[in-house]
């Protein structure tokens, strides 16, 4: 996977040189503490924190489904994971 900026906006591809998950979780984050969560991102990871079922989802959902995993917001299950849970003070 690399990196590239359009419009002031991050994209992941796809590449033949290989970014390590630790380096892809720390610039993913770092792009979402500048531009914020989109509504589609907070919405899911609104069901996820009720326990809804994430299933069948649309391209955006999936889109967003992906961001949050590599910024490493939630986990397989999916479910938020440690850091997230104790930001919204749930621990």
């Amino acid at each position: 996977l690399r990196l590239r900026r359009l419009n002031g906006q991050l994209a992941i591809e796809r590449s033949a040189e290989a970014l390590d998950s630790e380096r892809l979780s720390r610039v993913v984050r770092a792009h979402l503490l500048r531009a914020g969560l989109n509504l589609t991102e907070a919405s899911l990871l609104r069901r996820i924190l009720d326990g809804q079922q994430v299933r069948d989802l649309s391209n955006p959902d999936a889109t967003a489904l992906g961001t949050l995993t590599n910024a490493t917001l939630i986990e397989q299950g999916p479910t938020l994971t440690p850091d997230v849970r104790y930001s919204l003070g749930l621990t």
